[in-house]
């Protein structure tokens, strides 16, 4: 399904032809968007405005625990992996229940076979609201994902409990691969009562991830309790993670009364024996956090060589959390 934009590539239609979400015929499916029926990558949405949306109700499995929540406010992805380029992805917010996932885009595969392709799109403004737990105001990804020369910016999850990352991406169940390829991730804030974390990236559990090209920069995690990861935040990860080339800037992880803060630019904690972290190429500068404000890790595997690390604040240490354990 495309506007006509494809036929000419002006921008102008993708302004001009806009699906708004917000009178939905049926309160518990107001996303803008949805894919629930095995659509694969042959299956394209181009160059549409998608806003509105308030996002549909569904469970998501953890372990072996099954949760309510209300996910996919402009774009609703289960057992599906649709390629989605050149669309405007904006103000679309779900708010008042107690777990809220992927305010612009929710994607749970359930199925190591399927993916899903995000290429040149402007993701904004979108927001969560919960109770208890928030995952990605602009991208939660639950499955084998390609995300490319996006814009991800001005999206903000607010929590009573546990917030996640902008762009977040985790496995409960399979072994799942993801790319993040010269996005431009900027501006987007975290803030729970909880543990806050990955103001613009997350990635954890069963995840293989390439973070390569892209500007991760003015992104904020705050939090009462502990907050991780101004920028970029990777935890209890099996496979390999490869962050290269990128621009991670002015990141900040802000505490609040006595909480700790840690990892204003990145933060790698407890992955596993078998996971290897390299960070290399990388310009990481003026990010902000209590201690490790360019980098901090916790029992995990990281090769750190050849990145500009400079002008970063912390009021701790500096740069650099002294007691990280590298490996070379």
């Amino acid at each position: 399904v495309a506007s006509r934009f494809l036929l000419d590539g002006d921008t102008a239609h993708i302004a001009g032809t806009i699906i708004d979400g917000s009178r939905p015929a049926h309160p518990d499916s107001a996303s803008v968007v949805s894919f629930v029926s095995g659509e694969d990558t042959t299956s394209v949405l181009c160059g549409f405005t998608l806003t509105g949306g308030a996002g549909t109700i569904s469970k998501l499995q953890l372990a072996n625990a099954w949760y309510d929540i209300r996910a996919g406010g402009g774009i609703f992805c289960s057992w599906a992996g649709p390629y989605i380029s050149h669309n405007w992805i904006f103000d679309n917010h779900i708010r008042g229940v107690n777990e809220a996932d992927g305010a612009g885009v929710y994607f749970d595969a359930q199925d190591s076979l399927i993916h899903i392709v995000l290429r040149n799109n402007r993701i904004t403004q979108n927001t969560l609201t919960a109770k208890k737990n928030t995952w990605g105001a602009a991208l939660c990804l639950i499955g084998n994902a390609s995300v490319s020369n996006n814009l991800v910016a001005y999206n903000a999850s607010h929590s009573e409990g546990l917030a996640g990352a902008v762009v977040a991406n985790w496995s409960p169940t399979y072994q799942f691969r993801i790319v993040l390829k010269n996005n431009r991730i900027r501006h987007n804030a975290v803030h729970a009562r909880g543990v806050a974390s990955g103001g613009g990236v997350s990635i954890s559990s069963n995840m293989t991830a390439r973070v390569v090209g892209n500007d991760i920069s003015f992104n904020q995690v705050s939090s009462e309790s502990n907050c991780m990861g101004g920028g970029i935040f990777v935890t209890y990860c099996i496979g390999n993670i490869k962050i290269v080339d990128n621009r991670i800037t002015y990141n900040w992880a802000q505490h609040k009364k006595n909480a700790h803060s840690r990892g204003g630019g990145i933060d790698v904690t407890y992955n596993s024996n078998q996971s290897l972290t390299v960070i290399s190429g990388n310009m990481i500068i003026g990010n902000r956090a209590l201690i490790g404000s360019a980098f901090h890790n916790y029992i995990s595997k990281v090769a750190l060589r050849d990145n500009i690390i400079k002008d970063n604040i912390d009021l701790v240490w500096e740069g650099i959390e002294p007691k990280m354990q590298q490996h070379e």
